[in-house]
């Protein structure tokens, strides 16, 4: 090959890079006009509200009443021991 023939080659892959980027920003551009374009929309089913007063008031009543019985078995066995 000559040297005319390589830079001829040369040449042409300059020009073909050229067109592929220009190829590329255009899809580019497409793309990022599709995606601001479309919408997402979520909708989440969640449970009716509670009352978080009346769930934390079950809580405490379920926890104090392990926490007495606790205490009458440790009662129990104290007295037994003794």
């Amino acid at each position: 090959m000559t040297r005319l023939q390589l830079e001829g080659d040369i040449e042409a892959l300059r020009e073909e890079l050229i067109l592929l980027r220009k190829d590329h920003d255009q899809e580019v551009q497409d793309l990022q006009a599709q995606v601001s374009q479309s919408a997402l929309t979520v909708e989440v089913d969640t449970p009716r509200s509670q009352d978080l007063g009346k769930v934390l008031g079950e809580l405490r009543a379920q926890y104090d009443a392990l926490a007495q019985k606790n205490l009458e078995d440790l009662e129990k066995q104290w007295g037994q021991q003794v």
